[in-house]
């Protein structure tokens, strides 16, 4: 895989989507990845999605709710989005909400990892 990675941080493995700072063209790249790893973890997953610098078009809206679709609801899957501001981070919280999508927006890596660490702690204490 050229766009999703998998990283351990502090003992949990979580997905890592990078797709900041490309064009249209390898950002769509990184969704379609993305929705090929949703399809394979049927047991929830954690993720990161680096979105700094990441183009906004009406290919790549649909292939990010394509991607969203796919876990829609399931409160096991978890995603932390890193760098988005202005319209991009309204619409994605936006479309995040009405999808029930388990999101979170943040400012870097670091505390995208720790909020899904947060998150995954609070889960299993159920």
């Amino acid at each position: 895989m050229k766009y999703v990675q998998v990283l351990t941080y502090k003992g949990r493995q979580m997905w890592y989507l990078d797709a900041a700072n490309k064009d249209e063209k390898e950002t769509l790249a990184a969704w379609e990845e993305a929705k090929q790893v949703l399809g394979r973890e049927k047991e929830g997953c954690l993720a990161v999605i680096d979105a700094r610098n990441m183009p906004m078009s009406v290919a790549i809206l649909k292939t990010a709710k394509e991607a969203a679709e796919m876990p829609k609801g399931d409160q096991r899957y978890r995603v932390a989005f890193v760098g988005m501001t202005g319209m991009s981070k309204s619409m994605a919280q936006i479309h995040a909400a009405t999808r029930h999508v388990n999101a979170h927006f943040v400012d870097t890596i670091e505390e995208a990892r720790e909020w899904l660490l947060k998150e995954a702690e609070r889960t299993l204490k159920r």
